[in-house]
């Protein structure tokens, strides 16, 4: 993750707590770019200190745009709910005047426990940004919750801890990935659409803040939007596609159609009687039409739908 942010254009500093010294070097850290290191709050013979700045339990709050804790353990959790700050990475936390993002790994039953599920409430109320543990094989081999959260999950957490959230309070609907128009009950027309551009939008909506509602046609990308979106639909044809998106359209501030459809134009969502019973300020709008690969029998079938003149 770290060389992920670093990648990413971030700058990064590391702070390792006395229990992830017995794992984990400084050195290891700062082999890979992070800048400083801090591993304690006072300098002795077995830490490195890093004392040019006297007050290390503060300068992430004062220099920092994000902060998170990879891996929370129940220690720390507790630590955080309850204000203390008796070692360097608390301290640190509870000077930083933003949203931490936590990420917490622990055997099963430790995280069962009543206290620690009662101190991550208590830290979700205050408005921090967590992420779920993982169902799982964890360290000691047993099986449950507790196992520290997919790396992509914590990567995507931290890009919005420091995204503008510019968007928060808007409900943004994205249609992403290719159309299946069927012509009969095994064939179909289709096109090699990965969804990817769609999915990029929504992912970048999420990071802004907004409330996101997506339509996929590709199974990978909902899996990826799973977590993201406050709801995913799937659908297979454009005929579907408007009919989920159709009845959320008064109540969203943006709609975004990334789908890609095979068809020009396709009749099983709404046919010319049902459309002209619409009234004007309810229909859809139709800025432009192309007839390039429709066929004259479909492009009639399509002034007849539209009412007038194309």
């Amino acid at each position: 993750m770290l060389r992920q942010w670093k990648d990413a254009g971030i700058d990064i500093g590391v702070t390792l707590t006395e229990s992830a010294r017995q794992f984990l070097t400084p050195l290891l850290f700062e082999a890979l770019g992070a800048s400083p290191v801090f591993d304690a709050m006072y300098a002795d013979k077995d830490t490195t200190g890093h004392f040019d700045d006297i007050f290390p339990h503060l300068q992430p709050g004062a220099s920092a745009h994000a902060f998170a804790i990879v891996a929370a353990s129940a220690t720390t959790l507790a630590r955080l709910a309850h204000g203390m700050g008796d070692e360097i990475l608390s301290c640190q936390a509870l000077a930083f005047p933003h949203p931490l993002v936590l990420a917490p790994a622990m055997n099963p039953r430790m995280w069962a426990n009543p206290a620690t599920q009662e101190n991550w409430e208590t830290l979700r109320r205050r408005g921090h940004i967590l992420v779920e543990p993982a169902h799982g094989r964890v360290a000691c081999l047993e099986e449950g919750g507790g196992r520290l959260a997919d790396s992509r999950e914590i990567y995507l957490a931290v890009l919005k801890a420091l995204s503008v959230q510019d968007f928060a309070g808007q409900k943004i609907m994205i249609t992403m990935g290719p159309t299946r128009e069927f012509w009969d009950g095994i064939r179909y027309w289709s096109n090699p659409s990965t969804g990817t551009m769609g999915a990029a939008v929504a992912v970048a909506a999420y990071l802004r803040g907004a409330e996101v509602h997506a339509v996929t046609t590709v199974e990978q990308v909902g899996a990826l939007l799973a977590e993201r979106a406050d709801r995913t639909w799937w659908s297979s044809g454009g005929g579907q596609v408007y009919r989920l998106l159709w009845p959320y359209t008064t109540h969203l501030d943006i709609t975004e159609v990334h789908a890609a459809p095979e068809a020009d134009v396709t009749f099983p969502a709404i046919e010319a009687d049902e459309w002209r019973e619409m009234s004007r300020t309810s229909r859809p709008e139709f800025d432009f039409v192309t007839f390039e690969r429709t066929s004259p029998a479909a492009q009639d079938r399509l002034r007849a739908l539209l009412g007038h003149a194309v």
